[in-house]
């Protein structure tokens, strides 16, 4: 069933528009079709116009009539006309109906953009403008979602445009639509422009502004998703493209895109944007080793971050990322070398506060020989100085970084045995034991993260089973390696005359 407005209705919002419906004809009619319930939709009228004009004069007068809707703000008829099937004329000719030319499609858009963006100074009629611009808006998004000619007339033009919409906190629901009902092909037809990038970066920070809504938030998430599927390039160009910050808020929103999940639905993205993730900490760890700039070294600590968030929930979609997660150990052996400096951050803080405490309220008392640093942190001057920036960095990115690396070594770990030994190389499973002490700064669940990935570092592997059975047995009160080894299924026998443990073989453990 149609939806027409009545006639009392209809006089009562566009009188002042009588004048100009009596001089045009093709706009009279127009609107003559909304009075009247007996008649069929509005673009039947225009299909009797061929019968007494050639078609080239007529889609000159169509072209004509929507920009005069626009001109005159008529955008209640002109968003009816896309929705309700009047989009014909975009896609294409059929039973005489001509189809409007590029450039006519081209100045409808940019003129509905303009139309949004008008009177913005004029106090008086805010409110009027405000509704006029979601019109103009809706009537955009509509119109390309009908139409892929018409979100194909989308040019560079456009993108300052948007630019200037984004600043108007009451156009951003309608603004963020239309952004992504035109994404794929504003990224094709503009992804070269610097005003691109520059807008990508925008969007970026304001997804992480606390003034943007949660819906409001779902479409900028729902942007760059596009973008991480379809652009195989797209966190690389980014990375080259973008400032410190737009790129970490673009991380941010892959990591909440790669770790959610919504009726069941996964996030799409291409395998290359995730190896590019890889190559980013192998980026990272090589510039701490070369020396590295001040202003990044805070900015490289968040980011990888986000990074080893992303890789954790990769690795647990095999059947996509296989060949550049899981077929090789570089990953998990860089994501234990980082959690290994997260730790010496952490030891040496908690040296320092222990050694200031005992002088100041036990001066006369023996001073506790304090543990000794990681060799090999200590001795690898790239991991040395990211210990060093994640000691300068917000505790909240530190307690991130620490759960991040131990959910990712697990993910890594959980069904392969060749990166449970290169992890246990690396020493994996002796820092993920140090994580299982949950400290005022860790993230809540650090410590059943640490169990899981404990867990899955040992069974099956007798290599780390080992490391477990012939760690220094102190009383630290922290680990009970009889209860733990209980709890992961080893089985141990202490020999009688030399007091050796050694490790007994069960079903299961290969």
């Amino acid at each position: 069933m149609h939806h027409y407005l009545t006639t009392e209705k209809f006089k009562r919002v566009n009188a002042h528009y009588a004048k100009v419906m009596e001089r045009d004809e093709i706009l009279g009619g127009l609107f003559s079709c909304w009075i009247h319930p007996s008649y069929t939709p509005p673009w039947s009228e225009f299909l009797l116009a061929p019968v007494k004009r050639p078609l080239r004069i007529y889609r000159r007068r169509v072209a004509s009539v929507l920009q005069t809707i626009i001109r005159l703000k008529l955008l209640r008829v002109y968003r009816y006309y896309c929705w309700k099937g009047g989009y014909s004329f975009f896609k294409g000719s059929t039973r005489g109906n001509p189809r409007l030319g590029a450039d006519d499609l081209k100045a409808s858009l940019l003129g509905l953009l303009n139309v949004s963006l008008e009177g913005r100074g004029d106090e008086d009629t805010g409110g009027a403008d405000i509704r006029r611009a979601r019109l103009a808006l809706r009537t955009v998004v509509n119109a390309v979602n009908r139409s892929k000619r018409f979100a194909e007339s989308v040019s560079p033009d456009c993108l300052e445009l948007f630019r200037a919409l984004l600043r108007v906190p009451e156009l951003r629901t309608e603004t963020f639509a239309a952004l992504v009902a035109l994404s794929r092909s504003m990224r094709i037809v503009c992804g070269l422009e610097d005003s691109y990038t520059t807008l990508i970066g925008e969007l970026a920070l304001l997804w992480e502004s606390q003034n943007v809504s949660d819906s409001d938030r779902s479409w900028l998430s729902a942007l760059v998703s596009i973008h991480l599927e379809e652009d195989f390039g797209f966190l690389s160009g980014c990375f080259g493209d973008l400032s410190s910050d737009e790129f970490t808020a673009i991380l941010h929103i892959t990591e909440v895109l790669m770790d959610s999940s919504h009726n069941e639905a996964i996030t799409k993205v291409h395998v290359n944007n995730i190896s590019f993730c890889v190559d980013l900490l192998e980026r990272i760890l090589h510039d701490f080793g070369e020396g590295i700039a001040s202003e990044r070294r805070l900015a490289y600590v968040e980011q990888s971050a986000y990074c080893i968030e992303i890789l954790a929930s990769a690795a647990l979609r095999e059947s996509e990322f296989s060949a550049p997660l899981l077929d090789r150990p570089v990953a998990v052996e860089m994501i234990v070398d980082i959690l290994e400096s997260v730790l010496d951050a952490q030891w040496l803080d908690e040296n320092e506060e222990q050694a200031d405490l005992s002088v100041q309220t036990h001066p006369d008392r023996p001073q506790k020989v304090p543990d000794v640093r990681c060799a090999r942190v200590r001795d690898c001057p790239r991991l040395t100085a990211l210990s060093a920036a994640v000691r300068d960095s917000p505790m909240e990115v530190r307690a991130t970084l620490k759960c991040a690396a131990v959910r990712a070594i697990g993910n890594f770990c959980c069904e392969r045995p060749a990166l449970r030994i290169a992890a246990g190389s690396k020493g994996a499973v002796l820092a993920i034991l140090r994580c299982a002490r949950l400290t005022e700064n860790d993230r809540p669940f650090i410590v059943q993260w640490s169990i899981a990935a404990l867990r899955f570092l040992c069974l099956g592997c007798p290599d780390n089973q080992r490391i477990i059975l012939e760690m220094d047995q102190k009383p630290t009160g922290v680990i009970d390696r009889q209860k733990l080894l209980k709890e992961l299924g080893i089985e141990v026998e202490v020999d009688p005359a030399s007091g050796a443990v050694r490790l007994l073989n069960r079903s299961g453990n290969h």
